[in-house]
């Protein structure tokens, strides 16, 4: 059992991928989840899992509809918290 626990989250399925590339930079790519008891989405979060590329970012195209398990990251941007995640493990 984790120590931390994310309320109304159990059944969760990626519900959104969508990757962004950007000229002379990583590319970026957003995530959705949605928990299949109570339809609840987490709206975009920010995928930040070391050394991705951009084939490992498309791969995640592929867990869309799929339930999964989601590590979470808290980070700081602009002196505020962040919520991250930081790996998408298929079920």
């Amino acid at each position: 059992m984790s120590s931390l626990v994310v309320s109304d989250f159990k059944n969760v399925v990626v519900r959104n991928v969508r990757v962004w590339e950007r000229q002379g930079k990583q590319p970026l790519a957003f995530v959705d989840f949605v928990d299949t008891d109570t339809y609840q989405t987490t709206g975009d979060m920010l995928y930040l899992k070391e050394n991705s590329t951009l084939n490992d970012l498309m791969q995640l195209k592929s867990l869309e509809k799929k339930k999964v398990k989601v590590v979470l990251q808290l980070g700081i941007y602009n002196n505020r918290t962040t919520i991250n995640v930081s790996d998408i493990i298929p079920l």
